[in-house]
């Protein structure tokens, strides 16, 4: 008869659900997952920083200690790219023309300065022109890009947005994480003057 209790004892303890559930499928999660902080921005690959950290500013120029004024441009994917969603990095904005010699031979050392500034530095480059001289368009950024390999933002500027802040081709425009202006024509490229900026 004993043994008998024992496993009545037993069978009776292992189907009691302990109080406040037993945590499986059906019950409530007890901490919902907080909602993530909305980017600023178009929704695209590239960095964003968080809405809240882009303050209102009023944009200046693109000489030193200006702010530069923000713009928004179709990238090689098709998808919108706004300067500011870059807010807290350091951007150098390269203004180039597909036509242009001294572009083309420095197009591989703005893809070696994107790999180095490992995420800190954001290299982005607006064609003006295609290679016929005609205002740049998906062909010509879809060819750039395989032209040199490059993984970073390249920039379609239909309507030329830049062009008039361009001191030739290339123009490489360095703005700090302010959106500040930091060098206004990066001529000859030297990277190594973007990795310490970056690093301060």
């Amino acid at each position: 008869m004993r043994p008998l209790l024992l496993l009545l004892a037993f069978s009776l303890t292992a189907c009691v659900v302990p109080v406040g559930g037993g945590g499986g499928a059906g019950d409530p999660d007890p901490t919902p997952e907080p909602t993530p902080e909305p980017e600023y921005g178009p929704e695209n690959q590239w960095f964003h920083a968080l809405a809240a950290d882009v303050p209102e500013v009023g944009a200046t120029g693109r000489n030193v200690g200006d702010v530069a004024p923000n713009f928004t441009l179709t990238d090689q994917h098709g998808d919108e790219v706004e300067l500011y969603q870059f807010w807290g990095k350091v951007v150098v904005l390269d203004v180039f023309a597909e036509w242009c010699g001294p572009c083309r031979n420095n197009a591989p050392h703005g893809e070696k300065l994107w790999e180095a500034g490992d995420g800190d530095v954001i290299m982005l480059a607006a064609m003006q022109d295609n290679v016929d001289y005609s205002p740049a368009n998906a062909e010509g950024i879809a060819r750039w890009v395989e032209d040199f390999s490059l993984t970073h933002p390249v920039l379609a500027d239909t309507q030329r947005v830049n062009l008039p802040f361009a001191n030739g081709f290339p123009t490489y425009i360095v703005i700090d994480r302010d959106m500040t202006v930091a060098n206004a024509d990066l001529w000859p490229f030297d990277p190594q003057f973007v990795l310490d900026l970056a690093a301060q």
